[in-house]
């Protein structure tokens, strides 16, 4: 699943207010000049809250950070999704890519970023594709609902060939038989290794290139390649946490863009639903040791306890209150338009919780909120 709590590294603020931006990719939309008017009003929605919940802070400080997103879209050239969160806290701004169609922007102004929406969508992640061959490749960034071929950058390895060049390319032209994205050595033993070596080192150089050039501690790499090819690329990057679990041990050699575009929304489909199943196996699981609530009064305290290991809620809702380890406000003005069930995200992931947000049909049981705890209560 996505590990939303790795943003929490990102994001050094401790102390809030938060103003969440949720907006779809301007450069992703057809007509530039409408995506540009949406902006300006996605700045003006976000200054009017932040001014109504907050009178006493600066928010030009705010606007300063937020306005080159909405105001200039050469801004947005770094940002590889069709839709992302604008994070801006007192002292920094953050844009965080989401792996979900976002058809709506949004503007939320909180003690804490909107973790709900940051988290919307848990199960699924964006995912890098490295579809491998023996002696090319092609990278792919994929969710569920949409895949793209990545433009390689300038100093990507190209084939083997090209990337070894003669001069280190040990096997030779004639020594080998590629197939279908395999190869299958003959000749002498020592020649059969001088191939294997190749492979190799030019497995080795993709692996460089994909650590300098994407956010492997954030993304997963899905392998689309034979097995024997799989295992070379997996001790190229040291068995690396970052190769996703998620596998199609097949070559995708000679396959054309919609091919490979239906299996690997297949893989990801599968994987969707293996991570629910999971989750709901757990859910039961704990359910029977006592470790699960959905009553959310002792949710709150299970949450100001530390004891939450996994808050799991349903994505579009919300219940008013502003709560804090010692304070739960419902009266109040700011609280009756503050979400509670974002409070509560706050604390489990400030405790090294997990936070799953799910479609209603999704959720393990019939509640908007309820968790997995560490203990019975």
């Amino acid at each position: 699943m996505k590990n939303i709590n790795k943003l929490s590294n990102i994001i050094k603020t401790t102390d809030g207010p938060f103003l969440t931006v949720i907006v779809p990719n301007p450069l992703t939309v057809s007509d530039l000049s409408k995506a540009k008017l949406k902006m300006k009003d996605v700045a003006m929605q976000a200054e009017e809250k932040l001014r109504h919940a907050y009178p006493t802070i600066n928010v030009d400080d705010y606007m300063k950070q937020l306005r080159p997103y909405t105001d200039d879209p050469n801004q947005w050239d770094d940002v590889k999704s069709r839709a992302c969160a604008i994070i801006v806290g007192p002292d920094r701004v953050t844009v965080e890519d989401l792996n979900h169609e976002v058809n709506q922007s949004s503007v939320t102004v909180s003690e804490h970023p909107n973790w709900l929406k940051l988290a919307q969508n848990t199960v699924e992640q964006t995912h890098l594709i490295l579809a491998l061959n023996y002696d090319s490749y092609r990278l792919f960034q994929a969710s569920s609902s949409h895949i793209e071929e990545l433009e390689l950058a300038s100093d990507a390895p190209g084939t083997l060939p090209e990337t070894l060049g003669t001069n280190e390319l040990k096997g030779g032209q004639l020594n080998f038989n590629s197939y279908d994205g395999g190869v299958s050595f003959h000749g002498h033993n020592e020649k059969s290794q001088e191939v294997k070596n190749d492979q190799r080192n030019y497995y080795q150089a993709i692996s460089t290139y994909l650590r300098e050039h994407f956010p492997l501690e954030k993304t997963e790499v899905v392998l689309y390649a034979l097995p024997q090819n799989a295992a070379v690329l997996r001790e190229a990057l040291n068995y690396d946490s970052a190769i996703s679990e998620l596998f199609e041990p097949s070559s995708p050699a000679k396959l054309s863009m919609n091919e490979i575009s239906e299996r690997i929304a297949t893989i990801i489909q599968d994987g969707i639903e293996a991570n629910i199943n999971q989750l709901h196996s757990d859910y039961e699981r704990f359910t029977n040791l006592g470790q699960t609530t959905d009553d959310l009064s002792q949710l709150i305290d299970c949450a100001r306890n530390g004891q939450i290991e996994t808050l799991i809620i349903c994505e579009n809702t919300s219940s008013p209150g502003y709560l804090t380890r010692s304070e739960l406000d419902t009266s109040s003005e700011f609280a009756k338009n503050n979400n509670l069930y974002n409070d509560l995200a706050d604390m489990v992931i400030k405790d090294n919780g997990h936070i799953v947000v799910l479609p209603a049909d999704k959720m393990p049981i019939d509640s908007p909120i309820c968790a997995i705890l560490r203990y019975p209560i």
